[in-house]
């Protein structure tokens, strides 16, 4: 998701997630240091090898709290009691701030891929998932996801979050200056529950962090270890309830672990260290070609892929748990999209040959080029085919297994235009991309992100008085009066908003739910975004779109899931669905017309 429209600002999405140059915390673990480069296909002339050196050390949190002593004293406490976990785990010892500071410069990470392990007879199930089971790996079938053996098939329905790693790891300051380090971990539980109970099987989050409190990777190839284990745990978690995650690697937009973060050090290196420059500031798109940043962003992923849950023993290449990787949160490269397709294709390659068990998509908006095969008609506003994007090229990459797409019609101006486009928007922007990705691409396709303001949006609900469904109604004809002065302003109260963002839930669902029965390649939704209740004091204000448990739109959700849970998919279909196991001592194909349901 991204802030408002056809203007080239774009706002942050999580509140407090902007971009920091503040000292960041150091009780670090230092990762492994990666020791050769790729093999020559994958480097290039200019992309000289670098160093990362080793040390270790102890804690320090000088500065952290920019002067607030009761922040710098909790996160003593936070990471005294983190480090004392971790020797008692016997894990390694962490690095001192010094040495991560010195650690930019970073080596092209070799590509030394064992097989993993498929023996099922000492799979390990955690009540969900089982990991070490490769035919638990969900996998794509045609223009399905399937799962297990016999397949089943895995149909989406899921939710956004970017809290879940702060409220695992606990940290006592994070997202809407929330203390995590009480009640972090039982938040994550009691969602994780109640998700597994709703019928909820997916959720995506960032393999990054958000905050300026809270980095993941503080430097170049140096992790802090307590936020990594938040993010093990989760897994270990979520894969007893068998629900899954899709991570996404790094962000377009101004978050720690994003695209800046990485022109940061990029511009350390180049200046010995000091600050980064304006004029390379001056475009974001440096990222996609700039050879440090190439390198840092593969180091990054291997260092992802090659992780060894602290919780469960299994490497995060072999855990089933995760549903998918993705490249990039909503890239741009405005001008440049040849730049960004070679981009999405360089890595696209290396991440699967990193990492062959999961599935990998791209994590984009999906608008469409102005030259674009396809439905390049249903972009927002023009702006929208000058960002790089190409739904159909950059989901035409073999290695990109199904295609993504994000829906923000508040925040890509749809509710301020009138005429057909305000009017239909929602319903064609979700057939488009469905018929595009069926009969253009033949692949699975995810609507992973969506959502609506309410009350102040031009959204009206989708269902008359009596309760029958109608068509979209996305354009309200005073559009342009100023929210107050509306015709029906006072109906938009607290309780009139949500039923609003419920109707709205419900008219996408019903387009899944009608791709589903038609057989197209529109395989579930995910929506933003859920925070667990303890948060609705902080989060009310600060996310427009935040949604609780129990809300008329979480509900909404519940509703869909068990929709989608009771289809099967006739017998007309099951003829033509042919999916085989995953596991190699087991060459059957199945043809089954049986779901997993979410």
């Amino acid at each position: 998701m991204v802030a408002t429209s056809a203007v080239a600002s774009r706002g942050p999405r999580t509140p407090g997630g902007v971009r920091g140059t503040s000292a960041c915390v150091v009780a670090l673990a230092l990762f492994a240091v990666l020791a050769r480069r790729a093999d020559a296909a994958d480097a290039s002339p200019d992309e000289a090898p670098l160093v990362l050196s080793d040390a270790q050390h102890a804690p320090s949190v000088a500065g952290y709290g920019g002067g607030d002593t009761a922040l710098e004293a909790a996160m003593v406490g936070w990471l005294e009691d983190a480090q004392q976990r971790r020797q008692r785990a016997g894990a390694a010892a962490t690095v001192d701030r010094a040495t991560a500071a010195s650690a930019v410069d970073l080596p092209e990470p070799s590509l030394n891929v064992s097989s993993p392990p498929n023996d099922k007879r000492s799979a390990r199930s955690f009540g969900g998932i089982a990991r070490h089971d490769r035919d638990a790996f969900v996998r794509v079938s045609g223009t399905r996801f399937v799962v297990g053996c016999p397949p089943a098939e895995y149909k989406v329905v899921g939710w956004n979050t970017y809290t879940l790693v702060e409220q695992a790891a606990r940290i006592p300051m994070g997202s809407f200056g929330a203390d995590f380090s009480r009640r972090g971990r039982e938040q994550v539980l009691e969602m994780l529950d109640r998700a597994a109970a709703s019928g909820f099987n997916t959720v995506r989050t960032w393999a990054y962090s958000v905050g300026e409190r809270q980095p993941m990777q503080t430097h170049p190839g140096v992790y802090h270890e307590p936020s990594f284990e938040g993010l093990d745990w989760v897994l270990y978690e979520a894969g007893k309830r068998g629900v899954r995650l899709v991570l996404v690697l790094t962000d377009y937009w101004e978050h720690h672990g994003g695209v800046s973060q990485y022109l940061d050090w990029a511009a350390a290196r180049r200046r010995g260290g000091g600050a980064f420059s304006e004029a390379f500031e001056a475009s974001k798109s440096a990222f996609f070609s700039d050879p440090d940043c190439r390198r840092m962003y593969k180091a990054n992923a291997k260092a992802l892929i090659e992780r060894v849950n602290a919780f469960t023993g299994v490497s995060y290449r072999d855990d089933p748990t995760i549903f998918a990787w993705e490249l990039i949160n909503e890239p741009r490269c405005r001008g440049c999209g040849a730049r960004l397709q070679a981009w999405i294709e360089e890595m696209a390659k290396y991440v699967k040959r990193l990492d062959p068990n999961h599935m990998l998509s791209t994590g984009e908006e999906g608008f469409y080029a102005g030259d674009a095969r396809g439905s390049a008609r249903v972009n927002p506003e023009v702006w929208a085919s000058t960002t790089g994007q190409d739904f159909i090229a950059n989901h035409a990459v073999p290695e990109i297994d199904f295609a993504v797409a994000h829906l923000w019609p508040d925040n890509w101006g749809v509710f301020t235009l009138g005429g057909s486009l305000g009017a239909a928007f929602t319903e064609e922007w979700i057939r488009a991309h469905t018929r595009d990705a069926t009969r253009v691409l033949g692949k699975p396709f995810v609507l992973e992100e969506f959502g609506v303001k309410g009350g102040q949006s031009g959204f009206a609900p989708g269902r008359d008085a009596a309760g029958a469904q109608r068509d979209f109604r996305l354009f309200r004809p005073d559009w342009w009066r100023p929210f107050a002065e509306r015709e029906d302003a006072s109906r938009f109260n607290a309780s009139s908003s949500s039923s609003v963002v419920a109707s709205y839930y419900r008219d996408v669902f019903a387009l899944v739910e009608r791709a589903d029965d038609a057989d197209r390649a529109l395989r579930g939704s995910m929506f933003w975004t859920w925070h667990h209740d303890d948060l609705k004091p902080l989060a009310r204000g600060a996310d427009e779109y935040a949604v609780f448990a129990g809300d008329g739109a979480f509900r909404a959700t519940e509703a869909h899931a068990a929709a989608l849970r009771g289809r099967r998919t006739n017998r007309r279909e099951r003829a033509t669905w042919r999916a085989s196991c995953a596991d190699e001592t087991d060459a059957r194909v199945y043809a089954s017309g049986t779901s997993s349901g979410p």
